[in-house]
């Protein structure tokens, strides 16, 4: 009897289809949002690489044209009041190297006064103090400690501009200030002024009580205003806002630089060239030494025949239980019997004895035919001879494949090397040598990161020209022929 043949399948409509392509593209961004969470320390890496110095920690990546101070999710600034007889005495020091400077100052009636410099940028150092009596004030500038001879000074103005520290206003209450040293903003006689120091070619703009006030250029880098205005009934509660305009390029400019990387390169003090060799010598021989020792040792344990063979690599594999810090302590004190401190093969031959290798290398072998090898000894091929004509050509994919793992794990060791190297070592690596950057109080993670983006260029032109052999040599033994 003849079986009816089955009906052909109906073709997909355009509603299953959307289906499907909705699921792939579903599928798709799924992926690259997991990619992009993966990746996420990496691109943090390469972006404050570029960042400007102390700016690491800053959550903003794209730059502002616009800055405002303070922040627009800060509070306005309340609007300082200064009494009419009110006399401020403002003084401005460059000095790049002193660390501290301060002020001496002796009033007409000869009391002495000690004021401490605030530093605001570039080697400026500012102070605005307010004179209680007008006259002739004699002053001394003191670099860090040192005495120095006062000279006169007439009161009487405001001189050039500076932050106001403990003004006192009208209703006897003290108004603080922005906390930023080159910007002064009062009121004195029903007359606002704003004084501030910038970089030029920029707008700048005071906002205040919904008004916009713009700032004039009066010299290179310092932009003023006077005029006058209603003092308001509660000046403390009037804010102010400074805005300052610039071009998305100065903008980028200031918030990128290449400078952390030139930085690196130059340093006398970080010598880059010196560490990037001796962790390229101890990741290489590491990663050469470990695949040869495990290629020889998995040869042994899958294919030769001896006493307590299984056993023997049981225990072996039973030592990957134990964490690996146990080991520290022992390790250390053999290397330093050995005198083996600041030395190459003080960092590298503690670590060859790579369990995951072995491990990886005996399940590899063993999977080859022994056929092979039968018929090499029938040839008359000794031991040396099969591994180097059977083993080798057979093993390549997955002894590259062990050469990246390791060389990856001992390019980025830092502990070890750390422990076994003193701070005057000549075979310091990379990765010890960037913390020099890190300060008692302070930690240059924009030069870190520099240093760390160079640290992945080997890395990443291994994984480029071996890629093949690597995804080969994971995939091996996965489909079994």
């Amino acid at each position: 009897m003849r079986t009816p043949a089955s009906p052909p399948p109906l073709p997909p409509t355009r509603r299953s289809i959307g289906l499907r392509k909705a699921g792939r593209g579903a599928i798709v961004a799924l992926l690259l949002m997991l990619l992009l969470v993966v990746q996420l320390p990496l691109v943090w890496m390469l972006v404050t690489a570029f960042k400007v110095r102390g700016t690491a920690f800053q959550l903003q990546f794209i730059p502002q044209t616009s800055l405002y101070t303070p922040g627009m999710g800060d509070p306005a600034l309340p609007l300082p009041v200064a009494g009419g007889e009110d006399i401020l005495l403002h003084f401005e020091h460059r000095d790049r190297q002193a660390g501290s400077v301060d002020l001496l100052l002796i009033d007409p009636a000869g009391e002495r006064f000690r004021h401490e410099f605030r530093y605001a940028e570039d080697g400026l150092w500012i102070l605005t103090v307010k004179a209680d009596v007008p006259g002739v004030y004699l002053y001394a500038i003191e670099l860090d400690g040192e005495e120095a001879a006062p000279e006169a000074v007439s009161a009487g103005q405001l001189l050039e501009f500076g932050l106001v520290e403990g003004l006192e206003a009208e209703s006897g209450s003290t108004v603080s200030n922005v906390d930023r040293p080159d910007l002064l903003v009062y009121i004195r006689n029903a007359t606002l002024t704003v004084h501030v120091r910038g970089d030029e070619g920029r707008d700048h703009e005071l906002l205040l009580a919904g008004t916009r006030l713009t700032l004039t250029e009066s010299q290179s880098g310092r932009y003023e205003l006077q005029r006058e205005i209603t003092v308001p009934s509660d000046a403390a509660a009037t804010g102010f806002r400074l805005v300052e305009r610039r071009s998305f390029a100065t903008a980028l400019a200031d918030m990128y630089t290449t400078d952390n990387f030139r930085a690196i390169l130059t340093s006398e003090e970080f010598n880059f060239f010196r560490y990037f060799i001796n962790s390229l010598v101890v990741a290489t021989s590491a990663g050469i030494l470990t695949v040869l020792i495990c290629t020889m040792g998995g040869y042994a344990f899958s294919q030769l025949t001896f006493h307590f063979r299984d056993q023997l690599f049981v225990l072996v594999l039973a030592s990957m239980l134990v964490p690996g810090m146990i080991f520290m302590v022992p390790q250390f004190s053999i290397t330093i019997n050995l005198g083996l401190m600041n030395t190459y093969p003080g960092m590298v031959v503690p670590h060859l004895a790579n369990i995951f290798g072995l491990f990886l290398l005996r399940q590899y072998i063993g999977q080859i035919p022994r056929d092979l090898f039968a018929a090499a000894e029938i040839d008359g091929a000794s031991q040396p001879q099969i591994f180097q004509t059977i083993v080798v050509p057979i093993c390549l994919p997955i002894m590259l494949t062990l050469f990246l793992l390791t060389f990856v794990t001992q390019w980025s060791n830092f502990l070890w090397q750390l422990i076994i190297n003193t701070g005057d070592s000549r075979v310091l690596t990379l990765p010890v040598g960037l913390q020099q950057f890190r300060g008692q109080n302070t930690d240059e993670w924009e030069m870190i990161m520099a240093g760390a983006s160079f640290s992945i260029v080997p890395i990443a032109i291994l994984f480029l020209c071996f890629q093949g052999y690597f995804l080969r040599g994971l995939a091996a033994g996965a489909v079994k022929e």
